[in-house]
């Protein structure tokens, strides 16, 4: 412990606190997985990881290190990079490109191009019909049939990752990637 010296275990996931209940510095080396406390893999038991986000921001906020500065800030990065964690794991599409980065395969690297056809002629298709959607009702069935591609490619994406198949992850991922970004396009017209 960098205040009393009590022996802290830097690569265990719960050694936030030494024995003495002094806040640790943060971990630079751990993963968004360990961070939260998860086992790194993409079907994840998203009601537990928002209980540890949430119990995590509670042990960890700011105003419970007020009479101690030096913890206080410590609290402060904890914080930040648990929210950040949390950002990243809550959300398939972000989940599962962080999953491929810890196999050292990045597939929002810049200059990479997409060579699937297929899923670049649906996407300019229904992005077309999105801009093109002139009712509620439209925008609604489109919202609809983007939902169910959405659940179909998430489905998809774990049954890759469950059966360690680390190419089929990363084309379900690329297609994950694209469909969302046709849910954004989508909730900006609604």
């Amino acid at each position: 412990c960098w205040v009393c010296g009590a022996g802290v275990v830097p690569s265990d996931a719960g050694s936030l606190f030494c024995p003495a209940d002094h806040l640790q510095p943060p971990e630079p080396a751990a993963t968004h997985f360990e961070r939260l406390a998860c086992e790194p893999r993409f079907d994840l038991d998203q009601a537990k990881l928002a209980d540890s986000f949430k119990s995590l921001q509670k042990n960890l906020h700011p105003d419970k290190f007020g009479d101690r500065p030096q913890e206080q800030s410590l609290a402060q990065d904890h914080a930040a990079l648990v929210n950040d964690s949390y950002s990243v794991l809550k959300r398939p599409h972000t989940r599962a490109a962080y999953l491929l980065e810890l196999h050292e395969i990045d597939i929002l690297q810049e200059g990479v191009t997409l060579h699937d056809t297929v899923l670049l002629a649906e996407i300019m298709e229904l992005r077309f019909q999105i801009e093109e959607a002139k009712s509620a009702t439209e925008l609604q069935e489109l919202s609809q049939e983007v939902e169910e591609r959405l659940q179909k490619c998430v489905a998809q994406t774990a049954a890759a990752f469950g059966a360690g198949d680390l190419e089929q992850a990363t084309q379900h991922t690329t297609r994950l990637q694209y469909v969302y970004k046709l849910v954004d396009e989508l909730h900006q017209r609604v």
